[in-house]
């Protein structure tokens, strides 16, 4: 009997001292961005949680205790409540998370626009959350707080509510990806900054760098709030103008549409140029090499280049000169020569990188000539030249 007491005892004090110990522990409530009027749970939940789960499971073993017969009541009513709680701060933490991240999301008029029906069940969501933290911070107490199955029910059928919007959201955010493919390379809140802001299209330009291979940016027109877009900018400041100027207005993934076609459009016209304007002697090319973009000037230097090695080849298959791939290489050593040269003068760093790759490029085919004088090459549909 007396044991069967002590042990009693034990378990009571055990019970009282969880008890007072909830009495004083608090919600840590804190600012959400600095505005008076939202608040968020602090960090210091995870202290909480942690206190929590130990006083579970002291708790537990008190129910399994020998001891527990007489006053079963008391310690079920513990392992009770500190099983709502649990379960609160559980659903509390899923809502938190998922209201903050939806919380900048709605409060953007083009959103609201977009989403009406999204946008009234969010605002619903929303006016729980603030009436419940204001009550909170008045009134911080986590037993007094979370222990409701009434609070419990509450979370549980907002956070549906919160799964569906982002549900509806991912929908949304896929039908813009449909629209703009390049958009697949943004991830949803980088996607959600761009349309969350459509009235204003300098908004894309911190993302267009994940949207397209080399265009960091594009350039406005000067004049303030000017939606006419007249270049595209590469990571190392190449400028590149547009053909035709593009107009940023209407749904942003049709006016990008747009960029993605003019960049293509562009970049042909400008290689189109560059071919026509290739110097008839191909040594004195110093002038041509800077009057277009890099890239375009690589790609038409192979295409002269692979000009001249066919029209080689079909010089000996014709009989006329035997020798025609081996005089070919020395006019491209001189042309490789001449670029030496250019590049030993006083160039700005974009010229500089476009010849430094020029070089490389023309170093490499002088190389793959070598190797097809070697194999005696004389017919234009041998394999070491088509390969």
């Amino acid at each position: 009997m007396s044991a069967r007491a002590s042990g009693e005892a034990n378990i009571l004090n055990t019970i009282t001292e969880v008890s007072e110990n909830w009495k004083g522990i608090d919600f840590p409530v804190e600012n959400y961005r600095g505005l008076k009027d939202r608040f968020i749970i602090g960090k210091e939940i995870e202290e909480i949680i942690q206190v929590l789960e130990d006083d579970q499971m002291t708790v537990g073993n008190c129910m399994g205790s020998k001891y527990v017969v007489d006053i079963r009541a008391e310690v079920e009513e513990w392992e009770k409540r500190l099983g709502i709680i649990g379960m609160v701060i559980d659903e509390w933490l899923v809502f938190q998370k998922s209201w903050m991240y939806l919380e900048n999301i709605f409060t953007a008029p083009d959103m609201q626009k977009a989403l009406p029906k999204e946008t009234k069940q969010f605002q619903q969501v929303d006016k729980f959350w603030k009436e419940l933290m204001s009550t909170v911070r008045k009134q911080p107490n986590v037993d007094g707080t979370a222990n409701s199955q009434s609070l419990l029910s509450k979370f549980q059928r907002n956070n549906q509510i919160l799964d569906e919007i982002q549900n509806c959201l991912s929908q949304y955010l896929e039908t813009k990806r449909g629209c703009f493919p390049r958009f697949y390379f943004l991830s949803d809140g980088d996607l959600l900054e761009i349309l969350s802001q459509t009235r204003n299209a300098q908004a894309v330009q911190p993302h267009l760098g994940k949207c397209f291979d080399s265009m960091v940016k594009v350039r406005f027109a000067p004049e303030e709030g000017s939606n006419e877009i007249l270049a595209m900018v590469s990571p190392e400041g190449e400028v590149v103008p547009f053909s035709e100027p593009v107009i940023a207005q209407g749904a942003v993934e049709f006016w990008l549409t747009k960029i993605e076609q003019m960049m293509k459009k562009t970049l042909y016209d400008i290689q189109k140029k560059s071919l026509e304007n290739y110097p008839e002697d191909g040594r004195k090319r110093d002038e041509w090499f800077f009057e277009s973009p890099a890239q375009c000037v690589i790609t038409i230097d192979q295409v002269k280049w692979t000009e001249g090695v066919t029209e080689a080849i079909n010089t000996i298959m014709k009989g006329k000169n035997k020798r025609a791939i081996e005089e070919f290489l020395e006019f491209q050593e001189e042309q490789i020569q001449a670029m030496v040269n250019l590049v030993r003068t006083d160039l700005n760093h974009l010229q500089r990188n476009a010849m430094g790759a020029l070089i490389v490029i023309d170093v490499h085919a002088k190389t793959v000539i070598n190797n097809m004088i070697a194999a005696r090459v004389e017919n234009i549909n041998a394999f070491d030249w088509t390969k």
